[in-house]
């Protein structure tokens, strides 16, 4: 048989207290902020990494061929690059839920490489910034464009 003070004693074990509960949102609110910078930091490194190779492989095409390909709408592999990037790479949407686009001639550049139709807020895209060029988005290699950004190989 149980006593009336083991019973209650059992009962008030069964919930959290107003302090454990308390502790327990403070740390996923923690938890929660470093996620979205983590997911931030990640995507902004992808996509980095992505335009650092889409710009190589057009530089050595204009290198090989004695020009850039020209100007295509996004997510078009231009003519003669199928041997020098990776069509996927051009075509598949971007960490950023936007997709990769060449512009030749366009913007007052000469060649770029960029991200259009980003749904990424403005702090991922400095990341990219951070990551590529100078952390200005006014200068340097990496400017802002409508919906996107460029990464200006050649000016």
């Amino acid at each position: 048989m149980t006593s009336i003070s083991q019973n209650l004693s059992y009962q008030s074990k069964r919930g959290f207290t107003l302090v454990e509960i308390m502790i327990i949102g403070i740390l996923a609110a923690m938890g929660g902020v470093a996620f979205k910078h983590t997911r931030e930091r990640v995507v902004a490194t992808r996509i980095g990494n992505d335009l650092r190779v889409f710009a190589d492989a057009f530089q050595t095409y204009a290198l090989e061929m004695g020009d850039y390909p020209a100007d295509v709408g996004p997510a078009t592999v231009p003519s003669g690059m199928e041997d020098y990037v990776n069509s996927s790479l051009i075509t598949s949407t971007t960490p950023a839920s936007g997709s990769y686009d060449w512009d030749y001639g366009v913007f007052g550049i000469t060649a770029a490489g960029s991200v259009m139709g980003v749904t990424v807020g403005s702090e991922t895209i400095l990341k990219i910034d951070e990551i590529l060029d100078d952390g200005n988005l006014g200068t340097g290699n990496i400017r802002s464009r409508s919906g996107g950004l460029l990464y200006i190989i050649e000016g």
